[in-house]
């Protein structure tokens, strides 16, 4: 997944920014937080702070009610 970051369609990156927040644990946060300084797209920047959000609050089980 992290190769597809660099994917040129932000429809793609949004995507593989997802799969990557919802695998979650301290590597899958610190890649996505690393990826944020460079990413441009505010569509995929939104989506990395959705799943750092979420990931901090608990993965999953936070934003389900599970």
């Amino acid at each position: 997944l992290e190769q597809e970051l660099a994917h040129p369609d932000e429809a793609v990156r949004e995507h593989v920014v997802w799969a990557i927040g919802r695998i979650g644990g301290a590597e899958a946060r610190a890649l996505l937080r690393r990826h944020g300084e460079a990413e441009t797209s505010a569509l995929v920047l939104g989506e990395i702070a959705l799943s750092l959000e979420e990931g901090e609050a608990g993965g999953k089980a936070a934003c389900c009610g599970i």
